[in-house]
């Protein structure tokens, strides 16, 4: 399940094996043996991961549903302001996105 996560998160970023390898302190190629499961992580390298994707260790080991957790900086900015409103602005969001999803769906019924 790593190596999976591994390169999940680092093609989610948009990152390089050279990119991560060089986080870690180690070769290209050390790196993309981790990628493949071919090679075990030390758990420092797997705390500097964990850091650098903003993710936690069970995530990353495969313990943790993905569920939400590759959000963009904008949705979890969009997220943390949501949380910060009080019932009446949360209620506000959802039915401006209820609003935004039936105009898509119109669309896409009226497109086809």
């Amino acid at each position: 399940m790593l190596h999976h996560r591994l390169r999940e998160l680092r093609e989610f970023h948009g990152w390089t094996q050279n990119k991560i390898a060089e986080a870690l302190g180690v070769s290209r190629v050390a790196y993309g043996l981790h990628e493949q499961g071919k090679r075990q992580m030390s758990y420092e390298s797997l705390c500097t991961l964990a850091d650098l994707y903003e993710v936690t260790l069970d995530y990353l080991l495969g313990r943790e549903a993905p569920d939400m957790l590759l959000l963009y900086d904008t949705e979890k900015e969009i997220i943390s302001k949501y949380r910060e409103l009080d019932e009446r602005g949360q209620q506000t969001i959802r039915d401006m996105l209820d609003m935004e999803h039936q105009k898509k769906d119109q669309y896409n019924s009226n497109s086809k």
